[in-house]
């Protein structure tokens, strides 16, 4: 309820509010959207699982929650990534900064953002939606993601396990890379300023940005690229609610 009531203030202020017409907040509304679809998509079938220890789903059911989390998700890489050079625009360019980021551009980057997740999503899905399973099958997690699914499949997964990869890559590894690379830029243009009191309102106009991306990604980089055996205990126990499918 909190992420839900939260994110939708989030878009309703932005949306009502002139003041907050402006790139920064203009991709935060993104943001907002994506992540309170997300929640919606698989926390209430999380909570039932929990609650009710076991929760019977369709096949279908079961990708289009997965279809869900594909988009909702990796959007928020670019939406993130999109941020990133709002920040580098402004710290290093600030005189030209409105000129740069007016309307087109931001809609531009905003919907480019849906539009190549979606893309890459359908691609994944229209071959993991040919899987076929064998009878009922418990699923070893919370929600229904592409490694369980995989795990699960009577079929041949070779060229959907080899798509994910691919597309995880891209919208995972280039997103970060490029996150990387404008703050490694702006980090350099804050520390020549020679006006103290510039770095340090250089420095807040993107600590709340870098916080996001070290939450978003810290978490990822923890469920996905941690082997199973090294993760903390109670990581493993959160991941072990079944649901049929």
């Amino acid at each position: 309820m909190a992420i839900v009531i939260g994110n939708i203030v989030i878009i309703l202020l932005v949306s009502t509010n002139s003041n907050l017409k402006i790139p920064m907040f203009i991709f935060l509304q993104h943001l907002a959207l994506a992540d309170v679809l997300l929640a919606t998509c698989i926390i209430p079938l999380m909570a039932e699982v929990i609650l009710k220890t076991k929760r019977e789903m369709s096949v279908g059911g079961c990708i289009i929650q997965l279809y869900s989390f594909l988009n909702f998700g990796f959007v928020q890489c670019f939406i993130l990534a999109v941020m990133s050079y709002d920040r580098y625009v402004a710290i290093s360019n600030p005189l030209h900064y409105i000129l740069i980021m007016d309307r087109r551009i931001c809609f531009l980057l905003g919907f480019g953002s849906w539009v190549i997740t979606w893309t890459l999503s359908s691609t994944e899905i229209i071959f993991i939606a040919q899987f076929e399973f064998c009878d009922l099958t418990d699923i070893d997690y919370f929600f229904c993601d592409v490694g369980p699914l995989v795990k699960l499949s009577t079929s041949d997964t070779s060229i959907a396990q080899w798509l994910d990869f691919t597309c995880s890559a891209f919208l995972f590894l280039c997103s970060l890379a490029f996150i990387i690379g404008t703050y490694i830029y702006i980090f350099t243009v804050i520390f020549k300023m020679s006006s103290s009191a510039g770095r340090k309102k250089a420095f807040s106009t993107c600590s709340a940005h870098l916080i996001s991306v070290c939450t978003y990604y810290g978490s990822i980089i923890t469920i996905y690229v941690i082997p199973a055996n090294e993760k903390l205990p109670f990581v493993n126990t959160s991941t072990l609610l079944c649901c049929t499918l």
